[in-house]
């Protein structure tokens, strides 16, 4: 079977991992290409366009609505509140002490988002939409194929805020509001392959922060990912 991973540029480095352990060619993707030479494609998070071989994972329509958190929050069960009135999120200000401004709706990184906890502060940041500020202990990181739980890390940030890591957790036993999100995902969003964000307190409930079709692919997702896929491209 001749395979072809395709990638925008900010995932490129997974997905260029995982073509030279599939054995697979790696392709930027973008307009002009045609993928009717390959039996099967695996976009690593890639919205431009419509790729047309007989197999394919991860569809561009359902990476488009993962790159959107609006569209994502709008199908997935157990998301973070969100709303695009600015007085009902001055309203969370007031009674959580905090409010999430997010100046795009398909940023990464916490690029464009601002935590206010002052009027001055709500006023002065850009935004789009606004959160509701969850209180969390933890932030992990999901990575799931076909419905399937493959990893699970928790995402630790750095003194700065700017740049974080992940570490490694064992999967001890199921959640049904992360259950909840992953059948959503998969009845209304339709992706394949994701790391999924999630924001856990410390009673245990969980809420959904956002959708990565494109997230970065380590030794230990890989390790149980591809026999996953090498049966997949077997069928």
């Amino acid at each position: 079977m001749k395979i072809c991973v395709v990638s925008p540029k900010c995932s490129n480095v997974s997905a260029k991992a995982l073509a030279d352990i599939l054995g697979a060619d790696y392709r930027r993707h973008g307009d002009g290409f045609n993928f009717g030479q390959y039996d099967a494609v695996f976009n690593y998070g890639s919205s431009a366009r419509h790729i047309y071989p007989p197999k394919v994972i991860n569809s561009t329509a359902a990476v488009a609505l993962c790159v959107n958190k609006i569209s994502t929050l709008k199908r997935v069960a157990n998301g973070v509140e969100w709303t695009q009135d600015k007085a009902r999120a001055l309203k969370w200000m007031e009674q959580d002490d905090y409010v999430v401004c997010r100046e795009t709706q398909t940023g990464s990184r916490s690029k464009g988002i601002v935590i206010a906890s002052t009027l001055e502060d709500f006023e002065a940041a850009p935004a789009s939409f606004w959160t509701r500020y969850f209180g969390h202990d933890h932030e992990v990181r999901i990575n799931i194929f076909r419905g399937k739980i493959l990893t699970v890390y928790e995402k630790v940030v750095d003194e700065t805020g700017e740049f974080f890591s992940f570490n490694l957790m064992e999967v001890t036993g199921e959640h049904h509001q992360v259950d909840e999100m992953i059948q959503s995902i998969t009845n209304n969003i339709g992706i394949d392959f994701y790391g999924m964000d999630v924001l856990v307190s410390s009673e245990g409930t969980a809420r959904l922060l956002e959708v990565n079709s494109g997230p970065s692919l380590m030794q230990d997702t890989a390790d149980v990912l591809i026999p996953l896929l090498e049966q997949e491209f077997a069928k």
